[in-house]
């Protein structure tokens, strides 16, 4: 699936949108890659061009709002609005992604959800699969009662 389905799966407008394509999905996990790490207008950039390997989070992040509205068989017209709420055990191999020349493959499986939340554990690797940060993410859902 390419940027065309990712723009009606994600509510970030065109700049923050951080995903290139999904490779491959089921109802437990996600596969996305993206090369937005490289361009030198990413949003998350700071002034003088890093982009700190922490802004994987949000990389991931928005794999999982993928995953989430992908399996979301519900009736509603648009996805949920969700807030990404907590990073846990989270480790990273090197200091920045914009010193990288390849894409990045962002996997994740769910570990957990409810109505009002999701956990999810996380991997960004190189394409020849190297490691680069893990952890874990948990997402809570706007407008759910509990």
């Amino acid at each position: 699936m390419g940027p065309e389905k990712i723009e009606h799966l994600l509510p970030h407008g065109p700049r923050m949108r951080l995903i290139d394509a999904i490779v491959s999905f089921d109802d437990e996990s996600l596969l996305a890659i993206t090369t937005r790490h490289l361009d030198s207008d990413n949003p998350l950039r700071r002034p003088c061009g890093l982009l700190s390997i922490t802004t994987g989070i949000e990389f991931a992040g928005q794999v999982t709002a993928l995953h989430g509205a992908l399996i979301d068989r519900s009736e509603r017209s648009t996805p949920r609005q969700g807030y990404l709420v907590m990073a846990r055990d989270v480790a990273w191999q090197i200091e920045r992604l914009d010193q990288l020349e390849s894409a990045l493959e962002i996997s994740v499986a769910l570990l957990n959800h409810s109505e009002q939340s999701a956990m999810y554990h996380f991997c960004i690797e190189t394409e020849a699969h190297s490691l680069l940060m893990k952890g874990r993410i948990a997402v809570y859902f706007q407008g759910v009662s509990t």
